[in-house]
């Protein structure tokens, strides 16, 4: 397989944010975008976004990978933290036994890049918690509820003058249960 080029994929399972079935066919399977000054393995559904990194050997285009190939390749070298991802013909991408074709190499991906909040080297959050206490939160307050009535509010204790506290414990707001008082300590983050 020293052939075929590759890209060592990240340890986060970016794949997972990908759209499911989306109308949007483009959606549906991560992209691999060359345009920055890092290739960027990029997925979206139109409300989560990630994107990371990748090392990248050889000649490889951009364009979607399809969410199988890097199923399979993440199943087959499950002992790395960070597999190869083959590519052969620069539209068939898995393995380097078992490939994939990659579609719709010339669809418009959407410029995800102007999304992200630009951080500098000495920014620190501006608030920190665990993700899985929201998610608690968010089930306890609209068990059982459609995505479009379990959407919760974040609300940060405030000075006098308006000011926010990131170090407070902050409120949780559910559109179903708006009456419910609901608070989460937040973390440090260092």
């Amino acid at each position: 397989m020293s052939n075929l080029n590759y890209i060592v994929l990240p340890c986060a399972l970016i794949e997972d944010i990908a759209a499911k079935n989306d109308v949007r066919f483009y959606l549906n399977d991560p992209y691999l975008d060359m345009r920055g000054k890092k290739p960027m393995l990029v997925a979206t559904n139109g409300h989560l976004l990630a994107a990371a990194p990748v090392v990248v050997s050889g000649d490889v285009p951009q364009g979607p990978i399809p969410f199988e190939a890097i199923k399979r390749v993440r199943k087959d070298q499950k002992h790395k933290a960070n597999p190869d991802l083959y590519f052969a013909d620069n539209d068939m991408c898995g393995t380097g036994k078992v490939m994939f074709k990659r579609e719709h190499m010339d669809c418009k991906y959407p410029d995800w890049s102007q999304l992200v909040p630009k951080l500098t080297k000495t920014a620190s959050p501006d608030i920190t918690f665990d993700a899985r206490y929201f998610k608690a939160m968010q089930d306890a307050l609209a068990p059982g509820a459609k995505i479009a009535q379990a959407g919760c509010g974040i609300f940060l204790r405030r000075d006098k003058k308006g000011n926010t506290d990131p170090r407070a414990a902050f409120r949780v707001v559910c559109k179903k249960n708006d009456d419910v008082l609901a608070v989460i300590m937040p973390m440090q983050f260092d």
